[in-house]
């Protein structure tokens, strides 16, 4: 049985449980997924301030689980901490956002983010550059709201998608990344001539092709003094 650890970086649980049930849909018969939830935080990720707590609170949480683990997804699309994260791990880490632009990237295609905030452009922007992609990127479309309107409106949140698409494809992508781990699941909803990536989809398949190869990015484990500032 291989082993799974899911880290959301931010303190909603139910945000949490919602990625790894869209994460199982894609898991093999064979690995078992756990979770741990940001001990300290926020309750979303919609601010520099909040990535940068979140980037201490996902290495808290590694080092709460206590590893023994075959990989290990940072489940926030933006990755707060994921270079740090992998500096300590002694496991192949995945990001959300890395993953989907390697797998936009991949189609050869332009291609775009959709996400809900717009404080997420820039730091959407330098995860793109930090990627190094071959394919035209036309950039982060942003919409008002926060990955939590998701589970209080889905609806609603579909349409303000759905919008942001139409925007993406009349510029020119072929191939759209919904950029945040509350949007998993919801490329069925969208109607448009580009592809959808998913990116608990997205990167699940990374870490099935990592698996598969025995390939990744194994550092070393390091420090595990992670426990967050006494109140």
């Amino acid at each position: 049985m291989r082993r799974l650890l899911i880290i959301n970086p931010n303190t909603t649980e139910a945000m949490t449980q919602r990625i790894a049930a869209q994460a199982r849909r894609f898991a093999a018969p064979d690995m078992r997924i756990e979770t741990r939830t940001a001990a300290f935080g926020h309750s979303v990720i919609a601010s520099r301030a909040a990535y940068a707590i979140a980037a201490h609170a996902a290495l808290e949480a590694y080092a709460r689980a206590g590893g023994g683990f075959d990989a290990v997804i940072l489940a926030c699309f933006g990755d707060p901490g994921l270079e740090a994260l992998r500096e300590v791990a002694s496991e192949p880490v995945f990001g959300l956002a890395e993953a989907s632009i390697r797998d936009a990237d991949g189609y050869g295609e332009p291609f775009a983010i959709l996400t809900l905030g717009r404080a997420w452009i820039g730091m959407l922007e330098e995860r793109v550059l930090l990627a190094r992609v071959g394919a035209p990127f036309l950039g982060v479309f942003a919409g008002e709201g926060t990955g939590l309107d998701a589970a209080h409106d889905a609806g609603a949140v579909v349409a303000r998608l759905q919008g942001l698409a139409d925007a993406a494809v009349r510029a020119g992508a072929g191939a759209l990344i919904l950029g945040g781990a509350a949007l998993a699941g919801l490329t069925a909803e969208l109607r448009c001539e580009a592809r959808l990536v998913d990116c608990v989809e997205a990167t699940m398949r990374a870490v099935a092709g990592a698996l598969a190869s025995q390939a990744g990015s194994v550092a070393p484990p390091g420090s595990t003094c992670l426990a967050p500032p006494s109140e």
